[in-house]
């Protein structure tokens, strides 16, 4: 699918919080401080947020931009949810994501911008770099090389991550919104992954684009991350059962091929990740 370049560009942020805190609050202060030389809107949503204070910071600031902002809450649990929650209200041609524990640098609207208008892809991610030197590059994504995925490529997981994500608005009028059945607050991780291979297998182009650049304060150290991979191979069990269902045969040829290489412990997460989702999963 050929998109052509819009030079009328309408970008809008979304950011979903739960209980994000001190966090979200120099999320929302890095937003402050981005170049204003691209506009852009903003659409935060608290999704049940039970802290005492983490939906008033996300209320004080939308209020603070007018109506470049909204403010919603989504009761629903799972990142999912809260990111559909902003996506059935997008004002913007681009969706972008990121997380509300990180950090945009000030050029950020200005990067996804300049890909926008020069590559017109449906979907892709940008580099995630870690916030301290001591956390673990595990939930980070750090390449000086961009790459584009041609329509019908298997993306490889890992290539697209919620933490700085976009999605064009045609896009997803053509594929959908995100499988509320993944994603943190659910059983199964895998959310990005899952909607960039629906893109990819319904013949949009997309992509990973080195320019654009979050800084990600998850506050994982080396040990966190080795327990915390089981959950990612465990939703990844889940996101390869569903595209297995839907008869892809690249999605089988991967699944295998980890299978054969993953040390045996993350063979079984995968594995059980794909048998939870057939047995239980509630499937698109």
């Amino acid at each position: 699918m050929v998109m052509t370049c819009d030079n009328n560009l309408i970008l809008e942020l979304i950011i979903c919080t739960k209980n994000g805190g001190a966090r979200l609050a120099r999320c929302l202060n890095a937003v402050s401080n981005a170049d204003q030389d691209e506009p852009f809107l903003v659409h935060i949503v608290d999704n049940g947020s039970t802290d005492g204070h983490s939906a008033e910071i996300a209320r004080k600031f939308a209020n603070s931009l007018g109506d470049r902002c909204r403010f919603s809450v989504e009761t629903r649990p799972g990142n999912s949810a809260g990111r559909n929650k902003a996506l059935n209200q997008l004002r913007g041609t681009y969706a972008i994501f990121v997380d509300d524990d990180c950090y945009i640098r000030h050029d950020f609207i200005r990067a996804w911008a300049a890909v926008f208008r020069s590559a017109s892809p449906g979907y892709g991610g940008g580099t995630i770099l870690p916030f301290e030197q001591s956390n673990s590059l595990l939930g980070c994504f750090v390449s000086d090389q961009s790459e584009i995925f041609e329509g019908g490529a298997f993306i490889k997981r890992g290539s697209i991550q919620g933490s700085n994500m976009f999605f064009s608005a045609a896009c997803l009028r053509d594929i959908g919104l995100f499988d509320p059945n993944f994603g943190a607050g659910t059983a199964f991780a895998g959310e990005e992954w899952d909607l960039a291979l629906t893109a990819s297998k319904a013949g949009w182009k997309g992509g990973y684009f080195a320019e654009p650049t979050v800084y990600h304060d998850h506050g994982r150290g080396e040990g966190e991350a080795k327990s915390r991979i089981g959950f990612y191979d465990y939703g990844a069990g889940a996101v390869y059962a569903k595209h297995i269902k839907r008869r892809d045969r690249d999605a089988f040829k991967k699944f295998l091929s980890e299978l054969r290489y993953l040390p045996i412990s993350r063979k079984i997460d995968l594995l059980s990740g794909s048998l939870a989702y057939i047995t239980k999963g509630s499937h698109r």
